[in-house]
């Protein structure tokens, strides 16, 4: 019998997983490049699907076959993942065609291939037609959205921009990047003091108890030089085993300070 078959070689795992992931998303644009007239790619998506199938093989994607196995299935996920690549963007670019993009600044498109709304904070990579101390984002009806320049390529004008993008159920976006600053009012929900931060999800403060009675978790807050402005905050709760009465409500659950992890980062 085969033991650790469900964390040895990882990788493949996940290779076979990213892949199936991209050659779902290239069925689901290349049906819709389809009704602007693009023909849909029938043998190359049939030989992709074959090909990656073929790596769920109980000897190759279970980790339990020999190390060559490995190797093979490394080098066809690569070569399906770069054909599964190369028709999403020959669909995205048929779609992108069809698209309305005039207006002032730079346009940029953001795709969602998903069956539900979206809201995230995205990056993209713009060409400037000049320098810029500072740019600003606006979506497709004039409104400034969140925005962040990352960096900004003196001589080439190259601009790496993070922004709230908001995208409807399979569909696209559109947005204008442009030269120059504009108020954005907050709407992020964060409130934060000098030892606590919450939004309306979750409270982080310096007390180290999570209370299953508040609407809110309370999760230790570890001081950061960089300042009380915080960007990003991942955080990994790994109790430890209590007994079933912890968890009921209105009791208090202690952590311990290596059960909790935050990440942090300056924002203007």
């Amino acid at each position: 019998y085969h033991r650790g078959v469900f964390t040895t070689q990882a990788d493949t795992k996940q290779r076979i997983r990213r892949t199936e992931e991209t050659l779902l998303n290239a069925e689901k644009v290349s049906s819709l490049a389809v009704l602007y007239g693009r023909p849909y790619p029938q043998q190359d998506m049939q030989r992709a699907w074959r090909r990656l199938l073929f790596d769920h093989f109980h000897d190759i994607m279970p980790g339990s076959g020999i190390a060559v196995n490995y190797l093979d299935a490394k080098r066809n996920l690569e070569d399906v993942q770069r054909l599964g690549g190369e028709i999403i963007r020959g669909s995205l670019e048929e779609i992108a065609a069809h698209v309305n993009t005039q207006g002032e600044g730079v346009p940029v498109l953001i795709f969602n291939s998903l069956s539900w709304p979206r809201v995230e904070m995205i990056e993209v990579e713009v060409q400037l037609p000049v320098p810029a101390r500072d740019v600003h984002v606006v979506d497709a009806k004039g409104k400034a959205i969140p925005t962040e320049l990352l960096s900004m390529d003196a001589a080439t004008h190259r601009a790496r921009v993070l922004l709230l993008a908001s995208t409807p159920a399979m569909g696209y976006s559109t947005y204008f990047v442009r030269v120059g600053a504009a108020a954005v009012p907050d709407q992020s929900g964060v409130k934060s003091a000098a030892d606590s931060l919450e939004n309306e999800f979750v409270r982080l403060s310096r007390a180290s108890w999570i209370s299953a009675a508040a609407p809110r978790r309370w999760l230790q807050l570890k001081p950061t030089p960089a300042g009380p402005r915080i960007r990003f905050a991942e955080i990994c709760c790994r109790p430890s085993w209590t007994s079933p009465s912890s968890g009921m409500p209105g009791t208090l659950m202690p952590i311990s300070r290596s059960s909790i992890g935050i990440w942090t980062r300056p924002m203007k």
